[in-house]
């Protein structure tokens, strides 16, 4: 089990592309989900990527995932994630004896702009109500990354982040957050981590490839303010850099507004932490 992508809810997909590309990333071409009504534009990584999603044809989506309606009537930014595994009716299977409700395993294909099919996937969605801070849904695709999306060459960034690193989830309900997310991912959390800066409880579960973090407020402060205003929901993505110096330069050029303390670069749409190698977008006010 590893993290596959990260989706992007936007309502213009062309600016939010154009706003990325601003602050150093490159994108795919467009592609179309027919089946669903939405189009996308990927930001890839090593192995997993960013996707930026929005409504390509509103009545398929009215139709057939109303849910993203709702999410977007409520804010953009951040809006779930999905964890790849090349054996879905085994994900299945446990997460039934673990009592988390699923759908059944479901096909789906992404089509480029022509009509041509891009690739195909299949899926396992898990119900909302054992996911708390996320919708998530389990994917194996049916051609590999390099098949997909061509050499690493295409993957090289200007701001130069290279890797996602980490998910934080911002919960009311802790106690029942860990253990729905110990059920989904099949381990417990391995250790928990005060931040000051968030004033937040962490409690830090590890996979392959990144962290999911399960925060709860302990004090006013980042993830209470975005609890009051967004209720449980993703608060901060975490990605990797190659040169902090050199990437936060590029993201400064994006409209910088001030400085929230020492530890916040505040942007107009989102909070980026410096902590090492690692950003942290922090989505109190989505950048798209």
């Amino acid at each position: 089990m590893f993290l596959d992508h990260i989706l992007i809810a936007t309502n213009d997909l062309d600016d939010s592309s154009e706003i990325m590309r601003e602050i150093g990333f490159e994108l795919t071409d467009k592609g179309i989900h027919r089946d669903r009504g939405t189009a996308n534009r990927l930001i890839l990584f090593d192995g997993e990527y960013l996707e930026l999603i929005g409504v390509n044809d509103l009545e398929t989506v009215k139709s057939n995932r109303a849910d993203f309606l709702q999410f977007l009537d409520r804010k953009q930014g951040l809006y779930m994630f999905a964890l790849g595994d090349d054996d879905l009716k085994s994900q299945a299977d446990r997460l039934a004896q673990n009592e988390i409700i699923t759908s059944d395993v479901k096909d789906s294909r992404r089509f480029n702009t022509d009509g041509s099919v891009a690739y195909e996937w299949e899926y396992l969605s898990v119900d909302p109500i054992d996911s708390p801070g996320s919708e998530t849904f389990f994917i194996d695709h049916k051609s590999s990354f390099t098949e997909r999306y061509g050499s690493d060459l295409d993957r090289k960034h200007s701001n130069q982040i290279n890797h996602i690193s980490a998910i934080t989830l911002f919960v009311n309900n802790v106690n029942k957050s860990c253990d729905q997310w110990s059920k989904v991912l099949g381990q417990q959390y391995s250790q928990t981590i005060y931040s000051a800066d968030l004033e937040a409880q962490l409690y830090v579960f590890k996979t392959d490839n990144f962290q999911l973090e399960i925060a709860t407020a302990v004090g006013p402060g980042v993830v209470s303010e975005h609890l009051d205003k967004y209720g449980d929901s993703i608060g901060v993505l975490g990605l990797s850099t190659n040169n902090m110096e050199h990437t936060g330069k590029v993201l400064s050029k994006y409209k910088s507004v001030g400085q929230q303390d020492p530890m916040f670069e505040i942007y107009e749409g989102l909070i980026i932490r410096l902590d090492g190698s690692d950003l942290r977008l922090c989505d109190i006010d989505p950048i798209i």
